[in-house]
């Protein structure tokens, strides 16, 4: 795991992965495999790994499966004080088992939206690369936004969908900057 061997809290000595699936349902420590006509009843499956809400009984809630389609930035880091002039906007989008067809970018707090290009390869489930050329003369705070829309055509809600466990985030995120004239 980034270039060291797998620690023992991560499934040492391997750990398979399911593509497209949260982490919570690779398991780390296999004794061995059983094949069951129903699903699996235990602890983590019933009462952990589900989206619930508040008061229901957490068996009654969706498995967590799937990873959602999200967006981040990554550059340049919130709070950041930057010079006017061309800023480089980075981020990354990921599609989960549909591949992210598009990443729009805003700096405005989410008036408007521009496309972002992507950069770097596509890979079936992997995150996706993203930049965004943002050209600001004006000072002042800018909130800027990313979101994905995968191959379906689903579009990135503004929010998230809560539950108890906060499982699936995938809402907007504002990410404030400050521009200064240099």
């Amino acid at each position: 795991m980034n270039g060291e061997p797998l620690p023992l809290k991560h499934g040492y000595p391997l750990r398979a992965l399911a593509l497209g699936w949260t982490g919570a349902n690779c398991v780390k420590w296999l004794s061995r495999i059983v094949v069951m006509d129903r699903p699996y009843e235990g602890f983590f499956m019933d009462k952990v790994y589900r989206v619930f809400q508040k008061g229901q009984d957490p068996k009654e809630g969706r498995t967590v499966m799937g990873i959602k389609l999200k967006s981040i930035i990554t550059q340049p880091l919130p709070g950041e004080s930057l010079p006017a002039g061309r800023i480089v906007v980075l981020g990354a989008a990921y599609g989960g088992e549909h591949a992210v067809a598009r990443t729009e970018v805003s700096t405005d707090g989410g008036a408007s939206w521009e496309p972002a290009e992507f950069i770097g390869p596509q890979a079936p489930y992997a995150w996706r690369q993203w930049q965004y050329l943002w050209q600001v003369e004006a000072p002042g705070g800018y909130t800027l936004m990313a979101r994905a829309v995968d191959a379906q055509g689903r579009e990135q809600p503004m929010r998230s969908e809560w539950n108890v466990l906060g499982y699936g985030t995938n809402g907007v995120h504002e990410h404030t900057v400050a521009v200064r004239i240099v």
